[in-house]
């Protein structure tokens, strides 16, 4: 059972960590200029319809059974609500104080990094919520197809046995798992951005 949560543990964390730095880093590219958000926002979207399961298998050609698919299968199931809200709060800034930084001669960083980015740290933390609830489903959807350890195995294994106590079981550490990985976020977002978090949940 510790190996099988920890397989689980690892994947999540994996996919929860790439797909922060992949949503964080492709929001940046969409926002850079309008061109970039007309030609690459309509191909995400397009790959977010794509069936995930139905991708599984390629990952598993090109990558072998592990770890990495099922950390490449979450990623793609927990990045697209990450770039949406962070390009949301990015492009989200105050008109008014971004015309007057560029009237002071502000490059693009100084813009990006001195107004767009503190505007989108409370959007980021709503996406990185999202994300830690998908990780953790991603990272099960890859053991459904891609593994032969993992909780998603696990439950795998229960449905074929019948043995309905370590399905139930495999479920409950999944939820404990989500919990615990939304709970951290929640935890810095406090203590990074208690204005946002205070605004949120006055909402």
């Amino acid at each position: 059972w510790a190996n099988n949560f920890l397989a689980t543990f690892y994947a999540t964390m994996g996919a929860f960590a790439l797909s922060a730095v992949l949503g964080i880093g492709l929001a940046v590219v969409i926002v850079w200029n309008e061109m970039l958000m007309r030609t690459v926002m309509p191909v995400l979207v397009l790959f977010n319809t794509l069936p995930k399961v139905a991708l599984a298998p390629l990952f598993v050609i090109w990558l072998g059974y592990g770890i990495w698919p099922n950390i490449v299968i979450g990623t793609t199931i927990a990045f697209f609500p990450m770039v949406v809200n962070t390009a949301v709060g990015l492009a989200s800034a105050d008109p008014e104080m971004l015309d007057l930084v560029r009237s002071l001669k502000a490059s693009r960083w100084q813009v990006l990094a001195k107004i767009r980015f503190p505007n989108a740290v409370p959007y980021i933390f709503t996406g990185l919520k999202l994300n830690a609830t998908m990780s953790v489903i991603g990272a099960i959807v890859g053991e459904f197809v891609a593994s032969e350890r993992g909780l998603g195995a696990l439950i795998i294994t229960g449905g074929v046995t019948l043995e309905t106590p370590s399905i139930f079981a495999s479920l409950i550490l999944i939820s404990v798992l989500g919990l615990a990985l939304y709970g951290v976020v929640v935890a810095v977002e406090r203590w990074v951005a208690p204005w946002a978090f205070r605004e949120q949940t006055a909402h």
